[in-house]
Parts: structure tokens; sequence; C-alpha cells
């Protein structure tokens, strides 16, 4: 029984491989609050100095409008041990709100995971209290269905799943995500361009028709018989841009 549930497993790995496509994500400096740093190609990201206000959120968008298809991009988080640092990554409508001081909710046009002075939780209404998601992983997959209205979060070092938001409204653009308050704190968005096999499966939540799976698997059982068989812009003044191997 264990190597069934192994092999659909697989199979199911394959598949989201199959049907999401790699968003190759770049930070836009446009969106950028003065307040961080951004490396010169777009894929590395901190906070300038401590002279933050409490007030303000440090936030950064993807240069990528998104409005339809299903896409997955994965960022790599480093943080001090012992640090409440506090964060959050994720997606939010291109219309969103981030100017102040602002709080990252699906009502408010963003769905995120992040920490919060070290808690690690997903970001939800004040009147909800935040389910603890345990310790944070080193690397995040961020997996989007827009027309399913669904964004599932991964833990890429060990493939577990982390979170689900499900039958979200975006009603229109919707573009990758990026906050971080505490010094000591930086992401990195990974080059996905080559993904191992070991893409996590589906959230048991994730939308994912019978028939779709049933295809998919028939179209694989149907390669392998085959196998088998012999035959022959320029930098605006209010951010600040460094070096990549710059921190």
């Amino acid at each position: 029984m264990c190597a069934n549930v192994h092999m659909h497993l697989c199979s199911l790995s394959d598949w989201r491989k199959q049907h999401f496509q790699a968003l190759n994500v770049t930070l836009d400096p446009a969106s950028a609050h003065p307040g961080l740093v951004l490396s010169r190609n777009g894929k590395f990201m901190r906070v300038e100095n401590a002279g933050k206000s409490a007030e303000e959120t440090f936030s950064v968008l993807g240069r990528e409008p998104i409005t339809s298809g299903r896409h997955y991009w994965e960022v790599k988080v480093e943080m001090e041990i012992g640090n409440k640092a506090t964060w959050h990554l994720g997606i939010c409508r291109d219309s969103a709100k981030r100017s102040g001081g602002f709080r990252e909710s699906p009502g408010m046009g963003f769905w995120a995971i992040g920490c919060s002075d070290g808690t690690f939780q997903p970001m939800i209404s004040k009147q909800s209290v935040p389910p603890s998601l345990g310790k944070p992983p080193e690397q995040i997959g961020i997996f989007l269905d827009y027309e399913a209205g669904n964004v599932s979060f991964y833990n890429m070092t060990d493939g577990s799943h982390i979170y689900n938001f499900s039958r979200a409204s975006f009603s229109g653009p919707v573009r990758p995500y990026f906050s971080i308050q505490t010094l000591n704190t930086s992401f990195t968005i990974c080059d996905v361009s080559d993904r191992p096999e070991s893409i996590p499966a589906p959230s048991l939540e994730t939308p994912v028709t019978a028939q779709e799976q049933e295809k998919f698997l028939g179209d694989k059982n149907k390669a392998l018989e085959d196998k088998s068989t012999p035959t022959q812009s320029h930098t605006p003044p209010h951010y600040k841009l460094v070096s990549q191997n710059t921190k």
C-alpha cells in the first residue's frame, strides 16, 4: 500500500510540474518602499537601516502582472537565528493600497504568509486568530492558480504543504508581493528554470479535477509504454540598488 501511495504522490508531483509554469519573478524598483535595498538584477532585497517607522510597511512587488494561468516561483528567506523577524510574501492585487501602514489580508487584496515578531502565520483579518505554521522554512514555493482562485505555499526544502488560500476573488491583475520589516532578514528569488522532479504534490485543497488527473496518468503510462518499445529602465531615485553579493 505504501508503494502505491508513493507512486501516486510522485505522479501528482509530475502533474504539478507539468501544469504550473515557472515564473521568472524580478522585483519592480518603481514599486519599492524607499527603506528597501534591491539588487540590480531584481532578485535580492533587504531593509536599508533600523530607522524605520512602525507606521510604515516596507514592501515591493514583482514586475510581472498575472491575469490568468497557473504559475509558481520560489523565495529563499534568510534571517538571524533567534531574531524576532517580521516579513511577508505571497501575492496582492495590482490595485491594493500599500502606502503608509497597512495590514496584509485577503479582504485588503493580499494573500500572504510570513513572520510577525517571529511567529510564522498566514496573514488574515484582525477579527480572526491566525494559526501558527510552525518553524519558517528556508525556501518557500508560491503556487498560484488564477482561474481557480487558489494560492498554495510549500516548504521547498522537504516538500511539505504550508498553507492554502482557496476561492479567492482577484478581480484583476495580481503581482508577487514581498515585505521585510526587520534588519538581518533578506529575500532571494530563486531560479526555477531547471526545477528538479521533487516539486511537491498539490494540496488536497487545491482544485484538481478527476478528469485532469486521469488524463495525466493515462498520458504518462502511454509515454512509459512507448519508451519501453524499441525504436530509432533607468533607476528611480527613491530606493537604493546594490550588487547581488552585497547584503
